[in-house]
């Protein structure tokens, strides 16, 4: 078996061509680090909450069904 090298997936950007000390502005030289805006609005995560309302107005049914039941065989048991 022969140990080949891991193909990369990532490659470093490339570099921002040198630009001369003089001809950056004072607000360039003084910050170097870059700020990433994001206009999207916050979203909670989607873990299924739709199906809920659903799901509950089935067990809500269930529960009154199996109550329904429940008094009418207590009725006819002891009549």
């Amino acid at each position: 078996m022969r140990h080949e090298r891991p193909e990369v997936h990532h490659r470093a950007a490339p570099e921002a061509p040198a630009v001369p000390e003089e001809t950056r502005s004072h607000r360039q030289q003084q910050h170097h680090h870059h700020h990433v805006v994001s206009h999207a609005r916050p979203q909670l995560a989607k873990t299924g909450g739709a199906q809920t309302g659903l799901a509950i107005a089935a067990s809500a049914g269930l529960l009154a069904g199996g109550t329904l039941l429940y008094r009418r065989g207590r009725r006819a048991a002891n009549n």
